[in-house]
């Protein structure tokens, strides 16, 4: 489906599969990427919102990630590991502009990186369970629109995948980790919003096409072995995750009537040792 072709459904509710990343992007509704910084302050969010933050190298890192776990023909076509070479001399520069001559648009990894994500995919590729969810019935890079019914806002999210496992439809969330183990993982839902993102997901298929729907998160990680882990979020954390993202969402709509997109608190707060424990 092209630009224009997503302008003409006038971006109503539904699942869209196979959506290019700037198809995605067009649509003007609002996503998990942007709503999560109201957890800092509306004058945050509306900074991301006006000037996006360019990719950090942990951001680039986890795109190609994706790619050569849910698309690898893609990742073999796109992605290219750059040879080693000093390009302060003579000699490096000219092997460099003979590489990137030669491999002109592709994507040029450093060498370390590009395996490390090749041993990840295989990883996930080799784990009992990952690869049923990745490899049964299902859509990759699936988008979803939907219309929250509290706050009248136009949502979107663009899904890992909706696949078929073990009788359930399941939507796997892929995350690359320094440390899949549950206690370490559990801090990098807390401290990056998972649990709010695996409900807002849920909550925005189950709008469109209502039916029985498991979350879970693949975590591999980033150094040998490079162990692989699932986890499926509670009941309980994904109704704690849609109070986080509902209360984003309430900030969002209250920001936009009012135009106003305050910061922190203008008062003096009060601040203890308990405040720092972000992960408790």
């Amino acid at each position: 489906m092209t630009v224009a072709e997503v302008e003409r459904v006038q971006y109503r509710p539904g699942l869209y599969p196979n959506l290019s990343r700037a198809e995605y992007e067009a649509i003007p509704a609002i996503n998990a990427s942007v709503l999560e910084h109201f957890e800092r302050s509306a004058a945050h969010a509306r900074e991301a919102m006006l000037h996006p933050p360019k990719p950090t190298d942990a951001m680039e890192f986890g795109t190609a990630l994706h790619v050569a776990v849910l698309e690898p023909a893609r990742f073999s076509r796109e992605y290219v590991a750059a040879p080693k070479c000093d390009r302060r001399t003579k000699v490096g520069k000219e092997t460099w502009a003979a590489f990137e001559a030669e491999h002109r648009g592709a994507q040029l990894m450093d060498a370390e990186d590009f395996i490390a994500i090749c041993r990840m995919r295989d990883a996930v590729w080799s784990h009992p369970v990952a690869k049923e969810l990745l490899r049964g019935p299902g859509h990759n890079e699936v988008a979803v629109v939907w219309e929250n019914e509290e706050t009248g806002l136009l949502c979107k999210a663009l899904l890992d995948r909706i696949g078929s496992f073990d009788g359930w439809t399941w939507i796997p969330d892929l995350k690359s980790t320094g440390d899949a183990s549950p206690r370490e993982f559990s801090y990098s839902i807390k401290r990056y919003h998972y649990g709010a993102k695996a409900a807002y997901y849920l909550d925005g298929c189950n709008t469109v096409a209502p039916r029985p729907r498991r979350f879970c998160w693949i975590a591999i990680e980033k150094e040998p072995p490079y162990a692989v882990a699932l986890y499926e979020p509670t009941d309980d954390a994904i109704n704690a995750g849609r109070s986080k993202y509902m209360r984003w969402l309430r900030l969002y709509e209250e920001a936009q009537r009012t135009n106003h997109w305050p910061g922190y608190e203008t008062s003096i707060q009060p601040l203890g040792a308990e405040s720092t424990e972000w992960y408790a």
